[in-house]
């Protein structure tokens, strides 16, 4: 970075206002850009088409749902890449609204966290094959081609841009917005269709890096299952045990309406997520396994922590942690989530996890080595993954903010 940028930097830092740019109503931006633009005048905005997961099968014309935009990274979705998502069995007249044509940007109206809500996906529909905009989308077509078709799927990104859409979400377990809020939203953007498609160019190439990254991390999580079906399959000979004989196990201590997320330690919960509070009710070395939510996901940790009273911690082994840890990957769902209490709410019941059988190979030191290394070249990729994801971040916000210019 040379020390035009840095001082440029700088100066907005310190609230100045750097020669040849403008401080507008939600951030500064070079003179020559257009500025304070609300996506209402550049838009028209249309609700998708709301169906169920259940309605939806592999027959029909291809369907977003806003499940997949959730669990998926992408900043654009083409027909062709996307054609594996569901689909819905309709008989189309080609003048919906809810058709996703080729340019198009999808919206989120619902989000579980506040940073979800300015998720938005262009659409890269080249030949405008029938393709649905779903539950809980918005789709925005643009009123008059002011954008580098490309430069769309980044217009949301910038943090000055997140902050609006954050502001205006409603509620409270879920923030929704609606096509009215989005409306308000304001962006500023380069004028001219050369720089918005150079700088398109640039994070296009760090997405593509990414999404290599995130495929190799996938191959190496599908060698290590290789190794995990070779490697702990029973055979004849083993040993056979109840995971109740190997270790200790007992709910969490925690109700997580009640609990502080504020503090040092971390609170496992049956979701993926894990939060922060302020106390702790274990110090050892456990296996924490959702007993709802996530069903079945296992952790592994080693310190203080605490853990909601539907998460169970199986601690002070009498064997190997990690190798009962690598044979309940592989054999979860045949060991106890067979028998696992079907209502509205699945959940495992205690005494499932108490008979659940652990089959001991000879060496299982070797089997645990082996596993371990697997797993310590898959974190050491997700760490540079994660590198590349904050790199792509910082650029996104000094190339959508014109500090740096690619003109």
């Amino acid at each position: 970075m040379n020390q035009t940028i840095k001082g440029r930097i700088a100066k907005i830092n310190n609230g100045q206002v750097p020669e040849g740019y403008e401080k507008t109503s939600f951030g500064i931006f070079p003179c020559d850009w257009e500025k304070d633009k609300e996506f209402g005048e550049l838009f028209d905005f249309y609700g998708g088409l709301g169906k169920s997961r259940e309605e939806l099968g592999d027959k029909g014309v291809c369907y977003l749902h806003y499940g997949d935009m959730h669990t998926n990274t992408f900043n654009k979705v083409t027909y062709e890449q996307y054609s594996h998502l569901p689909k819905y069995d309709i008989a189309l007249k080609g003048n919906e609204t809810y058709l996703m044509q080729d340019g198009d940007i999808a919206f989120l109206d619902a989000s579980e966290d506040l940073g979800g809500t300015s998720r938005a996906v262009l659409i890269d529909n080249v030949d405008n094959k029938p393709f649905i905009a779903g539950l809980h989308t918005i789709l925005a077509k643009e009123k008059q081609s002011v954008f580098s078709k490309y430069y769309k799927q980044y217009i949301t990104l910038s943090q000055d841009v997140k902050k609006q859409f954050q502001k205006l979400a409603v509620g409270f377990k879920v923030y929704g917005l609606n096509r009215e809020s989005i409306k308000k939203i304001k962006i500023s953007y380069p004028k001219t269709e050369q720089e918005q498609s150079r700088i398109a160019q640039i994070l296009m190439q760090w997405d593509k890096t990414i999404e290599l990254q995130e495929k190799y991390i996938a191959s190496l999580g599908n060698r290590k299952k290789a190794l995990m079906q070779r490697l702990l399959t029973p055979k004849e000979g083993w040993g056979k045990v109840n995971l109740k004989d190997v270790c200790k196990i007992v709910t969490g201590k925690l109700d997580v309406n009640a609990m502080c997320i504020n503090g040092q330690y971390p609170f496992f919960t049956c979701s993926k997520q894990v939060y922060k509070i302020d106390k702790y009710a274990f110090d050892c070395e456990a296996l924490l396994i959702a007993g709802n939510g996530d069903i079945g996901d296992i952790k592994y940790y080693k310190g203080k922590f605490n853990a909601y009273q539907r998460t169970y911690v199986l601690y002070d082994f009498s064997i190997d942690i990690k190798y009962v840890m690598y044979f309940l990957e592989k054999n979860f769902d045949k060991s106890i989530l067979k028998g696992t209490q079907k209502s509205s709410m699945p959940f495992i019941k205690l005494e499932l996890l108490h008979n659940a059988e652990i089959y001991i190979c000879d060496d299982f030191s070797k089997v645990v080595n082996i596993l371990s290394q697997a797993d310590q070249e898959i974190t050491l990729q997700k760490q540079k993954l994660q590198k590349l994801i904050a790199q792509r971040k910082a650029l996104m916000q000094v190339l959508l903010t014109g500090i740096v210019r690619v003109v």
